[in-house]
Parts: C-alpha cells; structure tokens; sequence
C-alpha cells in the first residue's frame, strides 16, 4: 500500500512538473499581438471549413472575451456561454451579441446541481463540472442543441 501511495505522489508531482516546465504562456511574451493573431486567424479558417462538411462545429474560444476572437465568433451561428464567474457572464454577452445567436447560458458551479433559471434564452446553474471528469451535460442543454441541429440546413445560415 505505501509503495502504491508514493508512486501515485510521485505521478502528481512529475504531472506537476511536467505542467510548468511545458507551459506556454504566450499571452506574456513580447510577441503576444502577433502569436494571438496568428493563432485564432488559423482557426478561424479551421472553423469554416470544418463547416463545409459537418452539420454542427462546436468551438470553446474560453478564457476571455478578446478582439482576436472576433474573426471564429463570426464564422459560428449560435453561442453558449459557459462561465463560473457571474461578473463575466455580461462581458461573453457583449462579446456574442452583434452575431450569435445565444442558445443558453450556463453558470457552473462545484455542487452536483441542474437548475433552470430562464427558458429564453435558456439559463442554468449546473455541475460539477470539473476538469478532467466527464459529466452528462443537461437535458435542457441537449434539447436545445438538439433543436439546432433539427432545423433545416437553410436555417443553420452554412453558407
């Protein structure tokens, strides 16, 4: 048992290690503006062509809600917002505003709950949500986006 217990300690702490030594802070550099444009440039033409051929593209921009992200919100049609932090939730719907649609907003929380707080559009406590643990996303969630993908192709403006 003990040599069971030191070797997962010892896995955390290499994980540990191996997540600082391997970090790619980027957004610190010097080079920020260029490596930031660069790269949601590229995904943003990820994006459209991902949706030359599939249905339905999900896209997790996540972090904050910044100008470099503008050019992949514009290429999507619908949006959720997935926040932990209530102050924020307002700053993700300026951001979705001027070209999504938004389907749902999501407050996540540490407690296995799943309340719906609006219908329209649809708003929800949810969790635990943590990472690296799956979790069932809501039913209500799952209709709406069920909702989406049974629209007809006209409506999902793929154009």
């Amino acid at each position: 048992m003990a040599r069971e217990t030191g070797v997962m300690k010892g896995d955390r702490a290499l994980i540990q290690r191996l997540v600082r030594d391997h970090e790619r802070r980027i957004h610190e550099r010097p080079s920020a503006q260029e490596l930031l444009a660069a790269f949601f440039a590229y995904h943003e033409a990820a994006v459209m062509n991902l949706r030359r051929v599939v249905d339905l593209v999900i896209v997790d921009v996540g972090g904050k809600a910044q100008p470099e992200k503008m050019g992949v919100r514009d290429r999507c049609t619908d949006g959720i917002i997935i926040s932990r932090v209530p102050e924020l939730v307002q700053e993700w719907r300026e951001f979705c505003e001027p070209t999504l649609n938004l389907m749902a907003v999501i407050h996540s929380v540490l407690e296995a709950r799943c309340e719906v707080v609006t219908d329209s559009p649809l708003e929800i406590v949810a969790g635990a949500w943590l990472r690296g643990r799956s979790h069932q996303v809501p039913e209500p969630l799952l209709q709406a986006v069920g909702r989406l993908v049974d629209s007809p192709v006209s409506e999902l403006n793929l154009h």
